[in-house]
């Protein structure tokens, strides 16, 4: 009892009613938040959810059995929540009105939310109903009688429909009694309120009797109907269930029935009518509160919480659905847009030549582009959008609108101006409202016919191929007539001048000979008046010759006169391309016609405007004359009687028949109809065809173009177009000239030399006299009224009444005085004569728009008249016969320059001014070759490429050239000097020196070989010559050449690396090095006592030490490092090999090795030293047998990666080497390499155990299908070279073709048969290393035994069956190794188990593949880490009533962590209760309580005075766990375990030394100083006492800590950042306690608190420390850390990767004793993984303890 009382202190009574508090605080806290959680997802939930009526069946999910529809089963799930939730906070029974419930909650949500459907109503409360409120009611079970009475009305039964809860509007402050009465509900309504009411009653329960069953079911596992697993009722709940009761009995008086059939049915388990649901609570099933309370969560919060995230869900499909639609309605109508736009789409040609923004500037005076001086008085108005866009640069655009069934609009307009001007595009065909097949061929052919038959688009077509045409032909002339310029200004200069030939002959001969060099230059050449005159030298005065040039044929109009005229400057004003002169000179006559039909309207004539057409006519027909003579006059031409060659007087002509004819018709027209029977829209459009259009006229059109012309050049254009005199301009006149048809339709094209071509056309004589041809002879002026009698000159009256007088001036007179006086009469007389035809215009008939259809003989068509076909003037032959008959001879030049008359006369010119300077041009030349003789041209010089051996027996090879040589065409040469300097990059050469080595001829007796052998010279070098001729002037420059000799053949090429599809080959090497190793390779081959090309080291050193001669080769072995050494000589690397014997194999890698790190140093002494550029070429052989290779790479370096090789195949390769002239040498001797197979994947784990603490078992894939593969193209007649392919071996064993013995390159019989000496199948074994050496296989002693034991037959040979079917094999052997090379496998099988590894250890395991003539790298490694041993058995340092503190050890090997499991095996104590609370954690078994790194642990959560067991196992860095170890035990103690101060000493018993470990409890003091500076205490470990010395530190008493040792560290960083290597505990405090509470009070550290604590300093008072349970387990060892600290910095002294310890025991026994006792326990010896000591030391604990510290 005194205990008893002792314990129940009033501290301990305050602790408990705190706890109670704490415990009751944190309760209500956790009813709030789950009443709250329910109200938030109740307002959470979507309201749709309870309008929903698909039902499950419908939506495809099994949500229950009977169908019911979504509103239904989340009303169901919602209410069977609340109840849980209501549950879970213990309101479920009978709460009080004012508790807040979820019950109170879902109530009201239901009031406004939800609807009750098929409601039984008892019979009282069918009865309270009004009479509509029962016809809205239905029955079941209702049977009538023959009267029509109810019968059994007892087993009738009553459904309302639905029903919903009513809620009364509420009364407004100004309604009065009957209002209110009228907004209260009616006693139906009220009725209704109560069913609803009474029906939510019925489903809580319904609910609270389902969760009730899913409990049981969840603790229980029973039925409802098993009375064992019942739970009897308390007082309480009976006294609940009658309230229930009474509640029940209410309800039937509102008229509802309080059993539900439904809810038999929901629940599958019936809990008995005894059991009260509302009762349920964890006592109820006899388990946990955290278990009932996780229950109670799963059933509510956590349904509706998932109702909620399926709202979300639902809400973010229906949002996706939502963007979807709305997307899809986007595309559709952007579909839309894009349809209707495309349906308005326009192709329309492209512009290249308008620029696009900017500001247009008109241009001055250019008339050739289409850019206007002036723009016109009007601009026009875009009736369309092709209209409003042109000019903008655009290749499509969009019509405003389309237009519908007979009616046009912007898009049909657009595209029909489009076909006017030509333009036909496919795309303006396509009607994307239609899309079936049919239509859309139909637009194809609308488009092709339209292509075909558009008269704008043929008419341009055949303008532009014509206007090419011309251009092409145009030039030829231009060129033609350049060259005959220069040739004849040349050959003028070799003429005589006229002063020579007055000196020799007289006056009259050099007149002749003057005028005949003038008439060839002009016929030549008219611009070649000045050349002319300077030849004259002043024979005859310049005003003489400028007559006569004028007078020389051939003679120009106005039009092609070369110096000015004004009416062609007249005509180009009016040529202004890119204008519709058709459609303006019709608006003219529109304009005339409706001026017309306004006269008849003021006149009011009878037959309106017939009547002014026909006066029109009628005086138009009087004022021509002489119309009949006109006729008799063509008749006459056509008989020949007018001899006259006058093309303008034929064109005059045919114009005024095309005139009359035209007359004639209209007058037939108007004569033939009466006026009544006249169509008035057809005489309009005769009328308006055939007007004629006066000057008034003309000025008005101009004027609308924006020309503005003076009225004498007015009257210079209507004279130009009225042929006839009428003094009017016709619609055929005036567009042939302007935009003839042949042009490309009715606007001027916009093209370069159109305006040229156009003038071409047309002659016109008003000036210039057509006589003597001198422009500007004559003055043409017009007046409306006669001149006078007297005045001189030629009067023409035209038929509109003015007149013309064309005067002569004073000029032409003199001129014809001049010309009469050299003989040439131009009618003396003072009368003007007629024209006669333009001469240059006849000569040059280059018409760009002629009509050139026709075949034969070309005719030039008249202007104007596109009727009459037979209205020509003439062909080439009726003018220019006699011409055509002496130029027709000609065959230079091409089609142009052969048919064109100028190009003729000029020849004949040309050749007769050739004629006159023949003899001087000779003497000249001769002259010119005697006085200015010179030395032959430098000569030809090349080397020959022919093989052939010459006459003499020279042949070209490696050390010599035949150098080839010729003169230059038209030279003279005697003989040639060869002279030779050296090799490029000699000094000779450098310094330029020569010297001669072959004259050809070697004198004047012999003849010229003009080739030499040069011999004695090096391979593959580049040597400079040159070459010079001599004859008796001297000798040119030298002619200079660089040769280079053929090569010689490269060194045999090494294999470098091989890869699994390239092979790495080099074949140049150190000269001196490739010496140094043949001389090795012979001594072994004579030295070797066998033929394999084996040595043993001994006799191979002893040969190379003996020889004298072999003193360079021992230096060069010993100076040559070799990495794979370690960077010791050759020399050391042979003498110091493992290996017995000495291969020639071993030589090849050492050599190989040495060009490997050689390699950057050759490259760049290559790149300085090779000035040849010499380039290699590698040729892969095809055929052995055949001898056939092809070329696989070419480059420059000493060393060739082969690419594209199939892998595990042997292949044959040579190298051949290219100077820079691509002269081939002679090529290297073969070599056989084999291509790698595939590297595999790496090992993998046996599935059973496959890895252990000294062993692990691996398996790897099964390589057979992939060396199947691999092998297939090896056959029996080759060595799998590669050559061909599968398929073309299978086809042509199918053929029978015999390509399937194509050997590849290696043919495996050949070369077994180069070792058969015998020649009977066999190789003798000794040869075997050879042989596999030779068909490249990189031979070692392993693989010569493995091939040999399956090879040897027996008898010591091999025969080529066994050798054919080894090689040919798919066998593979594996072989698997670690990353220090140890071998763990080899052999063919796809799995092993290595044993005698290190536990906790990780390696690293390879595969590789190895077939009979190939192999493949090591495969990624295997990363094995071996399982840890056992640790040792805990290790228990503590126990209170609930904690275990426990300490881990490592077993041998150690680990990463440990895993600490515990198990409940036994309850001390007597109490039921204990018993009962451990009853679950003994059925649990082990459980895991640990997993870290740390060995200290403390396991908590534990029961008072119960046996527990404990044991541990250590895992690897990997996971791996290795085998669990020895079980401790450990019983926790009765009662709480408090450590005070007062205990300290029945608890710290032991004193400390420096002996502490983690997990120690440990009692130390320390100091307290007061730094009085800011009046702060510290603690410190070390001083003495000090009250105060001046210092500003005061003692402030001590300070006892007991703490726990949680680790230690040492080294720790100060804030100079030095490393120091004191080492520090970090501690828990326990408890503390001060000297002087009133001083220190505040330095009392509070338990729990972590510190941190120098371990040097804790010793410097007095230490002790609490024993531990397992004492004697306890590591005593001090020195922990400072092995640690020793054992890390002797390693940083030597390096290892592993290290192995052993203890001697002996050792220290024997040798470190003092008086009989020994000092030291065991001798620490340390390896590293070679087994090289690293580490030794004595220690004074066991050898082992002392590793065993992590």
């Amino acid at each position: 009892m005194a205990s008893v009382d002792k314990s129940n202190t009033p501290d301990d009574e305050l602790i408990t009613r705190k706890a109670a508090a704490d415990a009751a605080f944190d309760s209500w806290i956790n009813k709030k938040v789950k009443y709250d959680k329910g109200l938030v997802l109740l307002s959470s939930i979507n309201e749709d959810r309870l309008l929903d009526d698909s039902t499950s069946d419908e939506l495809g999910k099994d949500w229950n059995k009977k169908g019911q529809s979504m509103k239904e089963i989340t009303f169901e799930s919602m209410l069977t929540s609340m109840v849980a939730i209501d549950a879970s906070l213990g309101h479920l029974d009978k709460p009080s009105k004012d508790t807040k419930t979820m019950k109170k909650c879902f109530y009201n949500y239901c009031l406004h939310k939800w609807n009750f459907e098929n409601t039984r109503l008892s019979a009282e409360v069918f009865q309270s109903l009004s009479s509509n409120g029962q016809g809205m009611c239905e029955k079941k079970g209702e049977k009538l009688d023959e009267e029509g009475k109810v019968v059994n009305d007892f087993e009738v039964e009553y459904y309302l429909p639905s029903v919903k809860y009513l809620f009364a509007k509420k009364p407004g402050p100004n309604d009065n009694a009957k209002i209110a009465l009228r907004k209260a509900l009616t006693p139906d309504q009220r009725v209704y309120n109560s069913i609803y009411t009474s029906q939510f009653k019925k489903v809580w329960r319904g609910a609270a009797r389902r969760l009730y069953t899913k409990a049981k079911r969840e603790f229980l596992g029973g039925g409802g109907g098993d009375k064992e697993n019942e739970t009897p009722k308390s007082k309480s709940n009976t006294k609940d269930d009658d309230g229930e009761k009474k509640d029940g009995e209410e309800e039937e008086k509102e008229g509802n029935d309080d059993k539900d059939e439904n809810d038999d049915e929901e629940d599958d388990d019936s809990i008995g009518n005894d059991v009260d649901p509302y009762t349920i609570s964890p006592e109820t099933f006899n388990v946990p509160n955290w278990r009932y309370q996780k229950f109670l969560f799963t059933s509510g919060i956590a349904v509706m919480t998932k109702m909620l995230e399926e709202d979300e869900d639902n809400a973010k499909v229906k949002a996706s659905r939502k963007d979807k639609e709305k997307t899809k309605e986007k595309d559709q109508a952007y579909e839309g847009f894009v349809k209707k736009k495309d349906m308005l789409k326009i192709r329309v040609p492209e512009e290249p030549t308008k620029v696009v923004g900017g500001v247009w500037k008109p241009p001055r005076l250019d008339f050739s582009m289409g850019k206007g001086v002036v723009r016109p008085k009007k601009l026009g108005i875009p009736t369309n959008t092709l209209e409003l866009m042109r000019g903008s640069g655009l290749k499509y655009m969009h019509a405003l609108k389309k237009g519908k069934q007979g009616l046009d609009a912007d898009l049909e307009k657009c595209k029909q101006a489009l076909l006017a001007d030509g333009h036909v595009f496919a795309e303006n065909f396509e009607d994307d409202s239609s899309n079936s097949e049919g239509e859309g061929d139909n637009a194809t052919k609308k488009f092709k016919a339209e292509r075909s038959n558009n008269k704008a688009r043929k008419l341009k077509k055949i303008a532009d191929e014509k206007r090419k045409l011309g251009c092409k032909k145009s030039f030829q002339l231009w060129r033609t007539r350049k060259e005959m310029c220069e040739r004849a200004l040349k050959s003028l200069d070799a003429v005589d001048r006229p002063s020579v030939i007055f000196d020799f002959d007289g006056q009259d001969e050099a007149n002749a000979h003057w005028i005949e060099v003038g008439q060839k230059l002009k016929a030549i050449d008219r611009n070649l008046f000045k050349d002319w005159k300077r030849w004259t030298d002043g024979f005859q005065s310049s005003y003489k010759c400028t007559v006569m040039w004028n007078y020389f044929a051939p003679r120009c109009c106005d039009v092609h006169s070369a110096s000015y005229s004004d009416i062609r400057d007249t005509l180009l004003k009016l040529l202004r391309p890119g204008i519709n002169y058709k459609k303006v000179f019709e608006r003219q006559c529109l304009k005339k016609w409706l001026k017309m039909e306004k006269q008849a309207e003021e006149q009011e004539l009878e037959h309106g405007v017939k009547e002014i057409v026909v006066a029109e006519f009628k005086r138009r027909d009087a004022r021509r004359t002489d119309l009949g003579k006109t006729k008799e006059q063509l008749s006459e031409l056509r008989r020949g009687k007018n001899k006259s060659n006058d093309p303008q007087s034929f064109r005059r002509n045919a114009r005024q028949t095309d005139a009359g004819k035209s007359q004639k018709e209209i007058k037939k027209f108007l004569e033939t109809r009466e006026f009544d029977d006249m169509n008035e829209e057809r005489l309009k459009t005769e009328t308006m065809e055939n007007m004629e259009l006066d000057k008034s006229d003309m000025r008005s059109i101009l004027k609308e173009l924006g020309i503005k012309v003076e009225p004498e050049q007015l009257r210079q254009l209507m004279d130009s177009f009225d042929s006839n005199g009428d003094g009017t301009v016709s619609k055929i006149e005036f567009l042939e000239f302007i935009t003839p048809e042949s042009a490309g339709g009715d606007t001027r094209p916009v093209v370069r030399g159109d305006t040229s071509a156009v003038l071409e056309r047309m002659c016109i004589f008003e000036t210039t006299c057509h006589d003597s041809g001198m422009p500007n002879a004559f003055v043409v002026t017009a007046s409306k009224k006669k001149p006078k009698t007297g005045s001189e000159g030629e009067i023409t009256q035209l038929g509109n009444g003015e007149y013309r007088l064309k005067t002569m001036l004073p000029e032409l007179k003199r001129a014809k005085q001049i010309l009469l006086e050299f003989g040439f009469d131009v009618d003396g007389d003072d009368k003007i004569s007629k024209p006669i035809g333009c001469e240059i215009a006849t000569w040059d008939k280059l018409d760009l728009y002629a009509d050139d259809s026709g075949k034969g003989k070309k005719k030039k068509k008249i202007i104007g008249n596109d009727d009459d076909d037979d209205d020509y003037y003439g062909s080439e032959d009726d003018y220019n016969s006699e011409e055509e008959e002496e130029g027709g001879g000609d065959d230079d030049g091409d089609d142009t320059t052969k048919t064109s008359l100028r190009v003729r006369k000029q020849k004949k010119a040309l050749a007769r001014l050739m004629e006159m300077s023949s003899e001087n041009r000779a003497a000249l030349s001769l002259k010119a070759m005697m006085d200015k003789g010179k030395a032959p041209p430098a000569p030809q010089l090349w080397v020959s490429e022919d093989d052939e051996i010459d006459g003499d027996g020279y042949g070209i090879s490696v050390d010599s050239l035949k150098l080839c040589w010729k003169a230059q065409p038209g030279s003279f040469v005697a003989f040639f000097s060869l002279e030779l300097s050296g090799p490029l990059g000699s000094k000779a050469q450098q310094n330029n020196e020569f010297s001669e080595i072959f004259r050809d001829p070697p004198d004047a007796d012999h003849d010229g070989r003009f080739n030499y052998f040069v011999e004695s010279l090096e391979p593959n070098t580049t040597y400079t010559f040159r070459l010079r001729a001599f004859n008796g002037f001297g000798a040119e420059p030298y002619t200079r050449g660089e040769f280079t000799t053929r090569p010689s053949a490269p060194a045999c090429p090494v294999l470098v690396r091989s890869g699994t599809n390239t092979v790495t080959l080099r074949w140049k090497f150190g000269e001196k090095n490739s010496g140094h190793f043949s001389s090795m390779r012979r001594i072994v081959e004579s030295c070797g006592s066998s033929t394999n090309g084996t040595v043993t080291r001994s006799e191979f050193m002893l040969a190379i030490d003996m020889h004298g001669k072999n003193v360079e080769l021992v230096g060069f072995l010993k100076s040559a490092l070799v990495v794979s050494g370690g960077g010791i000589s050759v020399y050391d690397a042979i003498e110091s090999s493992d290996d017995e014997y000495i291969t020639i194999h071993e030589l090849d890698s050492y050599e190989q090795e040495l060009a490997e790190t050689s390699d950057t140093t050759a490259r760049s002494s290559s790149a300085t030293t090779d000035l040849t550029r010499t380039r290699y070429v590698v040729e892969q052989c095809t055929s052995q047998q055949d001898d056939t290779y092809e070329q696989v790479w070419r480059g420059s370096a000493g060393e060739a990666v082969v690419k594209n090789l199939e892998q595990g195949n042997s292949y044959r390769f040579r190298v051949f080497t290219l100077n820079v002239d691509s002269i081939r040498g002679d090529p290297s001797e073969t070599i056989v390499t084999n291509t790698l197979l595939d590297i595999p994947a790496p090992p993998r784990f046996s599935k059973l155990s496959g890895v252990g603490s000294n062993f692990v078992r691996i398996g790897w894939d099964d390589e057979k299908a992939m060396a199947e593969k691999n092998c297939k193209l090896r056959t029996s007649g080759g060595g799998g070279g590669g050559g061909a392919s599968a398929h073309t071996k299978l086809f042509a064993e199918w053929t029978k073709s015999g390509g399937s013995d194509s050997d590849g390159g290696v043919n495996l019989e050949m070369a077994f048969s180069e070792f058969d000496s015998s020649r009977n199948g066999t190789v003798e074994g000794s040869d075997l290393y050879r042989l596999l050496q030779g068909l490249g296989v990189q031979n070692n002693e392993d693989r010569l035994r493995e091939a040999w034991e399956v090879l040897d037959n027996g008898d010591g040979s091999v025969e080529f069956s066994d050798f054919e079917g080894w090689w040919t094999s798919k066998e593979i052997s594996y072989l698997v190794k670690q990353d220090d090379g140890i071998t763990s496998y080899r052999g063919s099988r796809n799995s092993t188990e290595i044993t005698g590894l290190k536990p906790n250890k990780i390696y690293n395991f390879r595969l590789r593949l190895s077939s009979s003539n190939s192999y493949s790298k090591f495969s990624n490694p295997l990363e094995v880490c071996t399982l840890p041993l056992p640790p040792n058995s805990p290790t228990i340092i503590a126990v209170t009533d609930t904690t275990v503190l426990l300490k881990l050890y490592y077993g041998d090997g150690g680990g990463s962590k440990f895993q600490l499991q515990r198990k409940l095996i036994k309850v001390l104590s007597s109490s039921r209760k204990a018993h009962s609370a451990a009853k679950k954690y003994i059925e649990e078994g082990w459980v895991s309580t640990y997993e870290g790194s740390n060995g200290l642990v403390k396991c908590g959560n534990m029961l008072s005075n119960c046996i527990y067991q404990f044991r541990a196992k250590a895992i690897n860095v990997k996971g791996g766990s290795g085998a669990w170890s020895d079980v401790v035990l450990s019983n926790t103690s009765e009662n709480r375990v408090v450590l005070r101060a007062a205990s300290a000493p029945e608890v710290f018993t032991i004193e400390c030394t420096g002996d502490v470990v983690t997990g120690d409890l440990i009692l130390f003091t320390e100091r307290l100083l007061n730094m009085s500076v800011d009046g702060s205490i510290n603690g410190s470990c070390g001083g003495r006492k000090n009250n105060g010395n001046g210092n500003g530190v005061e003692f402030a008493g001590e300070r006892t800590v007991a703490a726990r040792v949680l680790s230690r560290r040492i080294g720790s960083t100060t804030q100079s950042q030095k490393v120091n290597n004191k080492r520090s505990l970090r501690m828990e405090v326990v408890w503390s306690s001060v000297s002087d509470r009133k001083r220190a009070g505040g330095e009392v550290l509070k338990e729990g608190v972590l510190i941190e604590r120098d371990e040097g300093c804790l010793f410097n008072f007095e230490t002790f420390r609490a024993e531990w349970i397992d004492e004697n387990l306890r590591v005593a060892s001090k020195d922990d850390a400072k092995c640690k600290a020793f054992l890390g910095k002797e390693m940083k002294k030597r390096g290892a990767k592993e290290l192995n310890s052993d203890a001697s025991y002996k050792t220290c026994k024997v040798l470190s004793q003092v008086e009989g006792n020994s000092l030291f326990k065991a001798l620490i010896t340390m390896t590293n993984e070679f087994g090289k000591i690293r580490i030794q030391f004595k220690t004074v604990s066991d050898g082992h303890d002392q590793m065993v510290v992590p």
